[in-house]
């Protein structure tokens, strides 16, 4: 082009430039006034995040470039990287990471990743892909190795993992990590990753995951179920890979189900050439509710076994779990004989048969049937039920965060200092760690939070509220950065209207949440009691109470009655006698003589009798009369609280079981005696049992049904 000119110019890319930058040139033309102008994006990526990690592993059997497995072989993991560094490694079944290889950390990864986070345009980037997917468990090729070492009798392969390692250890001062794992039993090649993260060095990775290949020439690959419902059936089946170099013959199959019945079989096997494959199956079931164990293996004409594979298949009856509480009795020496009938009329009509289970469970107080049903007092092992790592939105992870605070200061009663050391607190500890570390990624600039955090940039005051209570509890077991609960408080406070009640600008998903209506007598009277309870008592909460004060006898809702009155019972308002005896005045009485508090509008949930809202509402209801000096009876309402669970421990939903929990928890921490002795004798059992203050695990007896 005419009058065309270029120039190049030279500039030093330094980390301020990091995740991307933007050249910007522009000509101006003085006589004419015109201006011209382009710009270019480009991304950057840390210099010291680049093969900064020097990652190898191999055998520790040096004679083989390979694992072999069913031996408890090890692996050797070595890595170079910054001095004192902390380092992560993971090994994940290179077949699984071909499927989703975009899925793993790389630097290309992680500059797209602060660029979105940055808010700025993304440019294009050349991420790296795998062309070719392995979609069995091996290379189906010959190769040419030194052949193995010969086996012992007692090989057995039964650990099938898709991933393993997960470990983290610091380097020395030096940089360097060498670490033996065992590896697991599949066939397969491992694609082994590591980051390093330092004080002086970013995140770091290296080029490319290092290759484990776990292998051996003849083996067996058994597919089975995970699991099977009783008197199921299924085939089993088997394929035989020989990749010896030479052909192989009179070898024997021979395959056992261990079970109620045991059976086995043997076969002879034709000749087996080199790289060639041999199919086999058989039917397997079917089987009562337990666990089967599959053993199949190949032995050569002398009677040794070349390989030999073991897998699990539990077995579960048809159906679901249910829980029906018959009565809920309360115990005491003025009560020596107590008689309790078993309502056969609870009995499902489509019970599946051989599964009813009758029993009588006599608990030292009234938290421990809550503590059975959550798989305590071993909460050592794998468990389900209410008790969980926080997951999900805000407003789930909170929900399923607070079981944790509660039965944290349920067992510090129980067992004082011992609590920190044993195994349940480090758990309990580990989840509330967990809860609020993710509750973090929910926290806006202004100290509120919401359901899904800088995706919503609305602030929801009823979940802020939620948080700082939680906070305040959990602050007597882990660290809780006090400046962070002060600025949620004050964002609180900035939402309080100057006549005392709150408003709720942002959004609640899950209606069912106790005080996420819209209503603002529920919502200040939630508000007020979570600050309250936080520790903080000044004028604007002050302010709070006088305002459903001067509300409370235009309430009609039964839930926001027995929310207020609740609050009243804690902040010593003038109200509090005219609030319970409005509330004692909505009671229900059962035909089994429990009292509760019910929410007429709330729409019921197929197989419950009572609805989240009934729980929540007598649950407030029974923390309002236990802290209000109320001279009745209060056995009736928990005994029809505890007539409501479920078979996990928990209630209708989340937010009334979080509800009822601390209302049990602290009528136990005020009602609790602690001088019971009491001897329970069953009748029909002939057995007997002692009860005392400290007794944590249930003692039941079995009811015959007959």
């Amino acid at each position: 082009m005419k009058n065309e000119r270029s120039e190049r110019l030279n500039f030093t890319v330094t980390h301020d430039m990091a995740p991307s930058a933007t050249i910007f040139a522009y000509y101006y033309n003085s006589e004419s006034l015109e201006v011209a102008s382009d710009s270019s994006e480009f991304v950057v990526v840390a210099s010291s995040s680049i093969q900064k990690v020097q990652l190898t592993v191999g055998p520790q059997d040096t004679n083989h470039d390979y694992v072999i497995p069913g031996l408890r072989n090890k692996a050797r993991v070595k890595v170079q990287a910054t001095p004192n560094a902390l380092v992560g490694l993971l090994a994940v079944d290179k077949n699984l990471l071909e499927l989703a290889a975009d899925h793993d950390l790389s630097t290309d990864y992680i500059a797209l990743g602060l660029l979105r986070g940055s808010n700025q345009k993304t440019p294009n980037l050349a991420v790296s892909t795998f062309s070719l997917v392995e979609m069995f468990n091996s290379p189906y090729y010959p190769r040419k190795e030194s052949r193995p070492a010969p086996r012992p009798a007692s090989v057995l392969r039964s650990d099938f993992r898709d991933s393993f390692m997960f470990i983290t250890k610091q380097a020395n001062k030096y940089g360097n990590l060498s670490q033996l794992v065992l590896v697991p039993d599949s066939i397969t090649t491992w694609a082994v990753t590591a980051f390093a993260v330092s004080s002086t060095s970013p995140l770091s990775l290296p080029k490319k995951p290092s290759e484990l290949r776990v292998y051996q020439e003849l083996y067996i690959d058994m597919d089975t179920p995970d699991s099977m419902i009783e008197n199921e059936t299924c085939v089993v089946n088997i394929t035989l890979f020989n990749f010896r170099s030479q052909t192989t013959s009179n070898l024997t199959f021979r395959y056992s189900v261990q079970s109620t019945r045991d059976k086995s079989s043997d076969t002879k096997l034709p000749a087996m050439s080199s790289a060639k494959l041999q199919y086999f199956a058989f039917p397997l079931g079917p089987f009562k509710q337990g666990k089967v164990s599959v053993t199949t293996e190949v032995l050569d004409p002398s009677g040794i076994i070349i390989d030999k594979v073991q897998k699990q298949i539990h077995i579960f009856q048809p159906g679901y779990r249910v829980l029906k509480t018959s009565d809920v009795v309360t115990l005491s020496p003025a009560t020596p004989m107590v008689e309790i009938p078993i309502n056969n009329s609870a009995v499902p009509e489509n019970i599946v048969p051989g599964s009813l289970r009758t029993a009588l469970t006599v608990f030292g107080d009234v938290w421990a049937p809550v503590m059975m049903q959550l798989a305590l007092p071993d909460l050592s092992k794998e468990f389900e039920g209410l008790i969980q790592v926080p997951t999900g939105c805000g407003e789930q992870t909170m929900a399923m965060l607070m079981p944790n605070v509660f039965l944290m200061r349920y067992l510090k009663r129980l067992e004082g200092g011992s609590l920190q050391a044993n195994n349940r607190g480090k758990i309990l500890r580990e989840n509330l760690e967990k809860g609020f570390a993710r509750m973090a990624g929910y926290r806006l600039k202004d100290g509120s939070y919401n359901a899904f955090g800088q995706r919503d940039r609305t602030s929801s005051t009823w979940l802020t509220a939620f948080v700082v209570r939680g906070m305040a509890l959990a602050s007597e077991f882990i660290g809780i950065d006090k400046g962070q609960m002060e600025t949620s408080l004050r964002f609180l406070q900035s939402k309080q209207h100057s006549e005392g009640y709150f408003r709720e600008e942002g959004s609640i998903f899950d209606r069912d949440l106790g005080g996420a209506s819209g209503r603002s007598e529920v919502l200040t009277a939630f508000g007020y009691w979570h600050i309250w309870r936080s520790g903080v008592l000044n004028e604007a909460s002050k302010k709070g109470c006088r305002h459903l004060e001067s509300k409370f006898p235009d309430t009609t809702d039964t839930f926001a009655l027995a929310l207020t009155c609740y609050v009243f019972s804690r902040f010593g308002s003038v109200r509090t006698q005219e609030c319970i005896h409005r509330l004692n005045g909505q009671v229900t009485k059962t035909s089994v003589g429990h009292r509760c508090w019910l929410d007429r509008n709330s729409p019921k949930i197929p197989g419950y009798q009572f609805t989240a809202k009934d729980i929540e509402t007598t649950s407030y209801a029974l923390l309002a009369l236990s802290n209000s000096n109320y001279t009745g009876n209060l056995t009736p309402v928990v005994d029809w609280l505890l007539s409501q669970r479920n078979p996990y421990g928990g209630f209708v939903s989340t937010q009334d079981t979080v509800v009822a929990l601390n209302a049990l928890s602290e009528l136990q921490a005020i009602a609790s005696s602690q001088n019971l002795d009491l001897e329970i004798a069953g009748v029909k059992s002939g057995s007997k049992h002692r009860i005392s203050s400290k007794s944590l695990s249930p003692k039941t007896f079995v009811v015959p049904l007959t």
